[in-house]
């Protein structure tokens, strides 16, 4: 990605931010601006000056709410990627994307690979060994999908998992897919359903991140970012010192870490695969 694209790049992104919010107002869906999104919003007033994406969380009856509404709403323009939509998408959350631009990560992933907005997934646990578990389960079950990435990455795979795990997978992969997303999504709801928990998982590829039940108890709040308004958690303050710490306000720059994604703003991912 060049630097100079980094303007146009997120004037993209919050169009895909409005039509998200458009969707959740008139469906009355809950969202709040999360993780470097959130944190730019309370700092900058905006995107942080070296991020190039957004994202967003949602609870898990509002996410299941989004992914049945959200395809028929979204127009031409985006596509609501799941494993459900495009078959060699392997990670547990949603994510849009802008369809007619490409952000290349690999030429090989025969998947939708234009601009995208990620939507977390907020789930629901009683204890802190509740989401110990739940983690274990989550990236367990976010690798039964992943064929077609291992079979790219083979190499990388094998050193991550060890030999043995690799091939354990490889095993599992000649279940056929339809089983194998069929069992994910039941899991997947077992974890993320509310049980009266007061921690709240966020759900991405892992859970990195666990919050109290006084980040979202309340109503939203709003923030400012890029010259709109968004939801934010309850507690927002709350929700940025458990996931950055006391000093979330200094800014620490960090690598964008797409800086080898390879951008296009005018001509579609489609183009560029192999």
């Amino acid at each position: 990605m060049q630097d100079n694209q980094l303007p146009e790049l997120k004037k993209i992104e919050i169009e895909m931010l409005q039509k998200l919010v458009e969707i959740c107002d008139i469906n009355k869906i809950t969202y709040y601006l999360g993780d470097g999104s959130l944190l730019g919003a309370v700092r900058h007033r905006g995107f942080i000056p070296w991020d190039d994406d957004i994202d967003v969380l949602m609870p898990y009856e509002d996410y299941k709410r989004f992914l049945e509404i959200a395809p028929s709403q979204l127009g031409d323009d985006y596509f609501l990627q799941t494993t459900k939509t495009d078959k060699n998408w392997y990670r547990l959350y949603a994510t849009i994307r802008k369809s007619n631009t490409a952000m290349i990560q690999n030429p090989a992933y025969h998947v939708n690979q234009g601009i995208w907005l990620d939507i977390f997934i907020i789930g629901n646990a009683r204890t802190k060994f509740e989401c110990r578990v739940q983690k274990i389960m989550v990236q367990f079950f976010n690798y039964i999908l992943m064929d077609h990435y291992m079979k790219i990455n083979s190499g990388e795979f094998k050193k991550k998992l060890a030999y043995i795990g690799y091939w354990i997978f490889q095993l599992f992969y000649c279940i056929p897919w339809k089983w194998r997303y069929a069992m994910r999504r039941r899991i997947l709801d077992q974890i993320c359903k509310s049980k009266g928990g007061k921690l709240f998982p966020v759900i991405w590829c892992s859970i990195t991140d666990v919050y109290s039940a006084d980040c979202f108890e309340g109503e939203p709040t709003f923030v400012e970012f890029e010259g709109a308004k968004y939801k934010a958690p309850h507690n927002k303050d709350l929700f940025l010192r458990t996931q950055y710490g006391e000093n979330y306000m200094t800014p620490i720059k960090w690598e964008r870490g797409h800086e080898n994604i390879q951008v296009d703003l005018e001509h579609s991912y489609s183009e560029f695969l192999k």
